[in-house]
């Protein structure tokens, strides 16, 4: 896989992150081929490339956040937002055949989002290692 990164995480937190997503949503982690974060304006946007198995990342500045959206999500801080942006675009790689794809991509999202969140401060000091 190939990280083009901008942001303030390391390539190696984001690799590391990305393979903890891939592990909880059964994703082979081998089938991105690129993965590009960038930082934006905004608290955060991605976009999946499911003919090329690219994602694109964008992830907000702190004063952003804690951020709340119209469907009920809740963000505390950027290593939430990037966990969110992340599996929703993950998913959409893998969603061939599914119905309502924005609705199964931001479940499977929130669902990691709340593993994530369960057990953050240990995973994100694996992850900066």
């Amino acid at each position: 896989m190939i990280i083009k990164n901008t942001t303030n995480f390391s390539d190696q937190y984001i690799s590391q992150m990305l393979g903890w997503i891939c592990k909880e949503l059964k994703f082979a982690k081998k089938r991105i081929k690129k993965v590009t974060c960038r930082n934006t304006c905004i608290n955060l946007s991605g976009l999946a490339d499911i003919e090329n198995y690219e994602i694109i990342l964008r992830i907000g500045p702190e004063h952003l956040f804690p951020a709340k959206f119209e469907e009920g999500l809740f963000l505390t801080d950027r290593y939430e937002g990037m966990i969110f942006v992340a599996a929703h675009e993950i998913r959409h790689l893998d969603q061939k055949g599914i119905r309502y794809i924005e609705k199964d991509a931001n479940k499977k999202a929130e669902e990691i989002l709340d593993k994530f969140i369960e057990n953050k401060e240990e995973l994100i000091g694996q992850w900066s290692v």
